[in-house]
Parts: structure tokens; sequence; C-alpha cells
């Protein structure tokens, strides 16, 4: 495990305290606001519990309910069924919880087609993007217009970042990427980035002003997170991370700042183990 220097650790405290304090003020007014994730992701966090699941199925059908008493964003179908996909990306589900979830999906859908889209969508999560699925692959260019592919990355442990330059919370997890990147340097290990930012010169400009020299895909050039590849993982909120190992399996999703680093740690070790038959 490689430890960070005093020197290193100081550096990344004011770099926390310099993004808190600049970025997270400086979206634009006119952006909606961005959902804090409900849930970090892992393998490690053990079998996701019926009683787990149970409780999502029932806030689902609360908000589908739409009750005047509920806040606005409980209102909108859109998040109502990322917020429920998410919850079920927080450990890895058995065959029998999945179906039940798709179940549950399905029949929304029958009963309240006016949200057919919305509960498609996450049904698409569940059978994809959940910890332990094997993660779509990606395929575009990047910021100067080269192709590339998530399968490029095999072998390798993957942060998948999907941010914009108007997301100001996305800044408070550039120390955490430039540590990783530090650390990790010589290690199997990669970030790389799926960028909805409206202007891609303007894209590349911020990405060499916070020192952040890994791959990106074009995916911008809104206001909205309606880019395709962005779309595809129906992404609504950036930040949005997933962590994959070697193999381009999800193991972690939505995991942010020191939990993180650990989980990128872990992995990394686990990998280590694993080449070398758990010596």
């Amino acid at each position: 495990m490689v430890t960070p220097s005093p020197a290193l650790v100081a550096s990344l405290s004011l770099c926390i305290a310099l993004s808190i304090s600049a970025g997270l003020n400086d979206v634009p007014a006119e952006k909606p606001a961005q959902p804090e994730p409900q849930t970090q992701g892992g393998s490690g966090a053990g079998a996701f519990g019926d009683a787990d699941l149970s409780k999502l199925i029932s806030t689902l059908d609360v908000r589908i309910g739409a009750g005047p008493g509920l806040p606005a964003g409980a209102r909108d179908p859109r998040l109502t069924f990322w917020d429920f996909a998410r919850g079920l990306q927080a450990a890895p589900l058995t065959p029998t919880q999945e179906d039940r979830a798709v179940a549950r999906l399905d029949a929304i859908e029958r009963t309240h087609p006016d949200v057919a889209t919305y509960s498609r969508r996450a049904r698409e999560m569940v059978r994809t993007l959940t910890v332990g699925k094997l993660a779509p692959d990606i395929a575009g260019n990047d910021l100067d217009g080269e192709p590339f592919k998530l399968s490029d990355y095999r072998g390798k442990v993957v942060v998948l970042v999907f941010s914009a330059d108007w997301c100001g919370i996305c800044r408070t997890e550039y120390p955490y990427l430039r540590l990783l990147l530090e650390l990790y340097g010589n290690w199997p290990f990669a970030i790389v980035g799926v960028d909805n930012s409206q202007n891609v010169d303007a894209a590349k400009q911020l990405k060499i002003d916070q020192h952040l020299p890994y791959r990106s895909w074009w995916d911008g050039g809104g206001d909205d997170l309606s880019g395709p590849i962005a779309s595809s993982w129906n992404v609504q909120g950036f930040p949005t991370l997933y962590v994959l190992d070697g193999d381009g399996v999800v193991r972690y999703v939505d995991l942010k700042e020191e939990r993180l680093l650990k989980a990128v740690r872990d992995l990394l070790n686990e990998e280590k183990r694993g080449q070398t038959g758990g010596v």
C-alpha cells in the first residue's frame, strides 16, 4: 500500500478547502440542482437486504402516488426512478431480488404508462449497472476528437467519472482524483471521464488548469444531462462515479472523497493478490 507523504496530505487539505470555497457556489443559477447520491455501493458491503429492497419499493410506490405533502423533487418521475435504481446499487443483488425489483417496475409501467420512459431506464440500470454486473462498453471520441473505448482499460481498476465544468460539486472531487493519479500512476489503474461541459475548449482548459490529465469522452455541448453516453447510463446528476475492477465489472457506485480512495486501494490490492496467487 502506498502512503502519501505529509506534504502531499497537507496539499490535499488545502486543495479541498479551496475547492469548497471556490467551487460550490459557482454553479450558474439557471442550471438544475443536482441531487446528492443517497447510496454508496460496493461488493465489499455484503449482500443486499430483503428489508432494504422492500423499503425502496415502498418509497417508490409512495412517490409515484405524488401526494401533495411530498417535496417537489419527490414528484419528479425522472428523479423518483433514478433514486430507486441508485438505491439498488448499494450492494450486490441476488437474482431473486433483481427479479423482484424488475417485476415491480414492470407493474408500474403497466399501471402508469405516463412514467413508462423512466421506469424502463431504471429497469435497464438494475439489469446492467448494479454491483457485480459487467459494465456496458463506452465508445466515442475524447476531447481532442480521438476515438477510444472503455474496454481498452481491461486489466486496470477504473474510476469512471461523469461530470461537467458547470458542476460546482464536481470540483470538490478534483483533489481526490489528483491524489489517485499521483498514488497509483505506476499501478494498473486509470481514471476516465465522461464530460458533459458546454464547450469542448473550456472543458480541455479546465482539465489543464486542474491538473487532471486523464482521458475523457466528449459528451456535452448542452446545459442538461442529454449527452448520449450519460443518457445511456441514465445519469441524472453530477458527479456520478463508477469504480470497475480489472474485468470491467461494477464494484462500487458513487463513492466520494476518502471512501473512493479506500475503494481503489482495496481493489488494487485485491487484483495484486489475485495475480500472485494470494501471496
